[in-house]
């Protein structure tokens, strides 16, 4: 019984935390939609497009792996804030460089529903969530 109450300490914590990443997806999406020329989520509900759909997994994939880094290496809730924050940046820059500099043309893939490019589009997207950033300094380092 000890071992169940000692495990259940950490849901305060644990809650905080998801309360936080789902926010911080919530806002990724938004601001996501916002900077691309289309409108991903619209393309997905009303056209069913599934090129749009593979493109945008991508990024919340990249994204989520950037946000589950920030919460795994930070020392609190404002440090983990910090990061995802960075993250979302880090995300939406991947998302212009990848679309306008690596690949043109590639974003218009999802418009036209041409699915063979979405994956591509989608990797391109996914890979930037997997830098881990750096701990933050314990009073021991300093």
């Amino acid at each position: 019984m000890d071992a169940l109450l000692t495990s259940l300490s950490g849901l305060g914590p644990f809650l905080l935390y998801f309360s936080l990443s789902i926010l911080m997806l919530l806002l990724f999406k938004w601001l996501y939609v916002l900077v691309t020329p289309w409108d991903e989520w619209k393309l997905i509900k009303e056209n069913q497009n599934l090129a749009a759909a593979i493109a945008l997994v991508g990024a919340f994939v990249g994204f989520s792996l950037a946000v589950a880094s920030a919460a795994a290496n930070s020392v609190s809730l404002l440090d983990f804030a910090v990061w995802g924050l960075i993250a979302l940046v880090a995300q939406l820059l991947a998302f212009a460089w990848c679309g306008w500099y690596f690949c043109p043309g590639l974003p218009n893939a999802s418009t036209k529903a041409r699915s063979r490019p979405a994956p591509w589009s989608a990797v391109c997207r996914s890979p930037w969530g997997c830098s881990t950033p750096p701990a933050s300094p314990t009073e021991e380092a300093l």
